[in-house]
């Protein structure tokens, strides 16, 4: 597959099937993305599966602070796209990456 291809092909999911993913898969994608560059080459990777009984419990943690209505903590301050630079914002426009439902800085 060319990269244009496998570019072309990316896609976000936001729903999961309920079924468990198998461990070799899950070994298969971590050794995959390790060697993705990271930020300053800092390589601060840490993996870490949950299954069964710790599983649950961590979903039940996070529902009970999504019903209190906790926000979360991200590793990196994050930022709405408008309060990138204007030039940040002119190439995200070009690329065709603004969503269709939002007004264009």
């Amino acid at each position: 597959m060319e990269f244009k291809e496998l570019m072309m092909a990316r896609r976000s999911a936001r729903m999961f099937r309920p079924d468990p993913v198998p461990q070799d898969v899950l070994e298969d994608i971590v050794r995959t993305a390790g060697r993705a560059p990271s930020w300053e080459n800092s390589q601060p990777w840490s993996v870490y599966a949950a299954t069964g009984a710790t599983l649950a419990r961590i979903r039940e943690i996070w529902r009970a602070k999504y019903a209190a209505q906790v926000k979360g903590s991200p590793d990196m301050p994050t930022g709405h796209r408008t309060n990138f630079s204007a030039r940040s914002q002119q190439c995200i426009l070009k690329v065709g990456f603004w969503p269709p439902n939002r007004p264009n800085p």
